[in-house]
């Protein structure tokens, strides 16, 4: 009888031969068919440093069932070469390069927007200004006034940033002028506020950096435009029509760190940095007086020899900071990504509201037509980012913005018959609309200021057009058509012009009808419900004026033309009793011998009061 620890013995010896021979086999198979690199993990040698070699994995354990089939207990399965038909479909390039998990920031430079701003307030033509005559922008107090920024003109006369203005005043040709401007930062923040809000469209975050940059995180954007490259063009394509008019362009440069982008466009460098490394490399030979620095500060790197923003990064962190200053460390911390950078977006407001300051106070249409045309981008821009439309606008013209209840105010309505959606067609719809409004508007004086506000915004329906025009597309089409006629004729003649005929709820003929204004579709009030007449009742078209008595015959039967003879039965009215004005009539349809007909009435006689017949109206 074999003893009881060869029963347990003899069996795992085969199971042992098993799983050399299967890990043999399984070693030749992934030698042969090499399991295939995953292209989303890039690992680095520093990666892989300290991980064991495939040849020192621990073994797997393996049970053997009494079918002696070899199972896994512990351990990943060796990788098998995917089949053809298995096998996922390529990956797109641009989702593949374009959105990781890395940030990126779309940084926007407008370095003539400073001087735009001051030259909107100080200057009658701004555009004209910026490009035939040589402008600066100064700081300072007096003859201690330097140059900040210039325009091309005087560019190209030799004027730079930092030289006093009178010595630049000298580089020009004789009887030149050298335009000084003082800054103005409320006219930037209200300017580069607008462009915010165009950026918008691209992103759902937008940064402002004062005076001039904007910062668009730009990650959840690529695949919608196209990629990088898709994604600069279009912008850039935007703000140049935008600022066309002064010839201002845009530039424009990405990296994955906001301060980065930002650094870059400053100095002037439209660049595409997709990685870290390659950020590093183009910030390196930057000079260091790129950085935002004190004097002090910037007193201590000339006399260390640091002139290069890379010098600054090889040295040691604690030594930099004790030589010089956390706030220095902290801001190229931030240029390399290794500390935050929260920066608070930009946030639409509930109602929009905003106004433009005349650079002299003028009535001349032109002038202010030119402002209402920049409000009126303004709120295109806001309707486009909020998906929404309006019906009526609210000008204001005056004096002084502050002040709401100033006697020389003067509030403009402007409706419209039908919403429209936000776009080009329908800034000049809105525009004509108020040239033709300015018209019939008396201003009291000339115009320092124009406000635009919009006291509701509406959310704009779905609305997908048909291809194929029906019946209902034709009338709907019709009806735009005259509402639009409508509208420029109010906007032409002012209110209290346009009237239509309407019913009125009253059963008495001269109470049935009235006139009623036409007006806007925001200012309609609800029409009263309309009162049906009985089957059998007919109305003429036209009613007499007032009311004309008819003479009778012997037997009291009406005269018109004729003896009439009755083409209805008595159609009786009893109303008006709870006004004080009690009226019993009954209504007949007559025609005479010459077939005209008349519309008649038999007023009943009262106390005090006798009968008589009367005509009302004709049927011709």
């Amino acid at each position: 009888m074999p003893q009881q620890g060869s029963l347990f013995s003899t069996p795992e010896k085969a199971p042992a031969k098993k799983l050399e021979k299967g890990a043999a086999q399984l070693e030749k198979g992934a030698a042969q068919n090499p399991a295939p690199q995953n292209p989303a993990k890039n690992l680095s040698a520093a990666d892989n440093a300290g991980a064991p070699p495939a040849s020192m994995a621990a073994p797997a354990a393996v049970s053997a069932n009494h079918s002696g089939a070899v199972s896994a207990a512990r351990g990943p399965a060796p990788p098998r070469a995917p089949d053809a038909q298995n096998r996922p479909p390529a990956p797109n390039p641009v989702a593949r390069s374009q959105t990781d998990a890395t940030p990126l920031w779309l940084a926007i430079g407008l370095p003539d927007l400073p001087l735009l701003a001051a030259a909107r307030g100080q200057l009658a033509d701004a555009a004209t200004a910026l490009d035939g005559v040589p402008v600066v922008l100064a700081c300072g107090q007096g003859a201690q006034q330097t140059v900040w920024r210039s325009n091309r003109v005087a560019d190209a006369a030799g004027v730079r940033c930092g030289m006093r203005c009178g010595a630049a005043a000298t580089l020009l040709p004789a009887g030149t002028r050298l335009h000084v401007l003082e800054r103005d930062q409320h006219a930037e923040q209200h300017l580069l506020q607008g462009l915010a809000w165009l950026a918008l469209r691209f992103s759902s975050r937008v940064v402002m950096s004062a005076p001039d940059v904007l910062l668009i995180e730009a990650a959840g954007s690529l695949r919608l435009f196209g990629g990088t490259e898709g994604l600069r063009s279009k912008i850039e394509a935007a703000f140049t029509a935008r600022l066309a008019a002064v010839d201002c362009h845009p530039c424009v440069a990405i990296a994955p760190f906001p301060a980065a982008a930002e650094l870059l466009v400053r100095v002037g460098m439209p660049q595409t940095l997709r990685t870290p490394q390659m950020t590093l490399a183009a910030l390196a030979p930057l000079p260091v007086s790129a950085l935002v620095l004190r004097e002090r500060e910037r007193a201590d790197l000339e006399r260390l020899g640091l002139d290069q923003i890379g010098q600054c990064l090889r040295l040691p962190r604690a030594g930099l900071a004790r030589r010089l200053s956390p706030g220095l460390l902290a801001q190229l911390d931030r240029l390399c990504g290794r500390a935050p950078d929260p920066r608070p977006p930009v946030c639409l407001p509930e109602r929009f509201s905003s106004h433009v300051e005349l650079p002299l106070p003028s009535t001349d249409g032109a002038r202010l037509r030119r402002a209402a045309a920049s409000l009126l981008e303004l709120l295109n821009d806001y309707l486009e980012v909020r998906c929404a439309h309006v019906q009526q606008l609210q000008w204001r013209f005056g004096a002084r913005p502050e002040s709401e209840q100033d006697a020389d105010t003067v509030v403009m309505m402007q409706g419209f018959a039908e919403p429209g959606r936000p776009g080009r067609a329908q800034r000049r719809r809105w525009l004509e609309m108020f040239t033709e409004r300015l018209q019939t508007t008396v201003l009291p004086g000339p115009v320092e200021w124009l406000e635009l506000r919009v006291p509701e915004v509406m959310a704009a329906p779905g609305i997908t057009p048909s291809l194929i025009p029906t019946a209902e597309t034709r009338a709907a089409a019709r009806e735009q058509a005259w509402l639009k006629l409508l509208e420029r004729l109010r906007a032409r003649l002012g209110r209290g012009v346009l009237w239509q005929p309407e019913a009125h709820a009253d059963r008495r003929p001269s109470r049935a009808g009235r006139y009623r204004e036409i007006l806007p579709v925001d200012d309609q009030k609800p029409s009263e419900p309309h009162t049906e007449l009985p089957g059998f009742a007919q109305r003429p078209l036209l009613f007499s004026p007032s009311e004309t008595v008819l003479p009778t015959d012997a037997d009291n039967r009406p005269i018109w033309g004729g003896p009439l003879t009755f083409m209805t039965l008595r159609e009786r009215i009893e109303s008006g009793w709870w006004e004080g004005e009690d009226s019993s009539r009954d209504y007949y349809v007559a025609r005479n011998p010459n077939g005209e007909q008349a519309w008649i009435c038999r007023v009943l006689p009262r106390a005090g009061s006798r009968g008589y017949w009367a005509l009302q109206g004709t049927f011709d």
